[in-house]
């Protein structure tokens, strides 16, 4: 009779063990499908905000070459188009303001070190573009205020209005986002 306990106590601990065996396996098994879920679930996301990035940032880039078209003028003429540039650089920003978002989505989701080419690839490419276009954006500030001041240059000397200069609007999750790509 001690001896069936014993077998007993035996095949009761070597059960217990599979079972806990089993378990971490399975707890391992779905731990790994979990991450390549998550995986692919970032990788997807950053695919669809790259496409959409891209879209919206060459929207960004024709205003830009839009509002450099509109500085082709007289200084006497300056007054009577203003509005009209500073509506198209309101517009501009605008745009970049609507990319905060998908900005901070990328930002987020490229901080991920992924095996994954192709998503590698548009991490870097959305941060180059990113740069370029807040470089672009900060450019035509900087010329469109001076336009505006050899305009109040001009209006000094001949008794005209002067014009203010354009100060940025672009909201602080942009900011940052390009203190961060820095």
């Amino acid at each position: 009779m001690k001896n069936i306990f014993i077998h007993l106590g035996f095949v009761f601990i070597l059960v217990g063990c599979s079972i806990i065996f089993m378990d971490k396996v399975s707890a391992s098994i779905s731990d790994y499908y979990n991450d390549v879920n998550k995986s692919n679930e970032i990788v997807e996301s950053v695919n669809n905000n790259y496409n959409e990035f891209k879209d919206k940032s060459l929207n960004v880039k024709n205003g830009i070459i839009d509002v450099s078209k509109s500085y082709n003028l007289y200084l006497e003429e300056f007054p009577n188009v203003n509005q009209t540039i500073s509506t198209k650089v309101k517009t501009v920003e605008e745009t970049i303001n609507n990319l905060s978002d998908i900005t901070n989505h990328l930002l987020e989701n490229c901080q991920y070190e992924l095996n994954n080419s192709v998503m590698k690839n548009q991490c870097n490419s959305f941060k180059i573009n990113f740069r370029n276009m807040m470089d672009s954006y900060e450019e035509m500030i900087t010329v469109y205020n001076k336009v505006i001041n050899t305009y109040n240059e001009y209006s000094l000397r001949n008794g005209k209005e002067q014009i203010e200069e354009y100060k940025s609007n672009l909201n602080s999750s942009i900011v940052a986002a390009n203190g961060i790509i820095e």
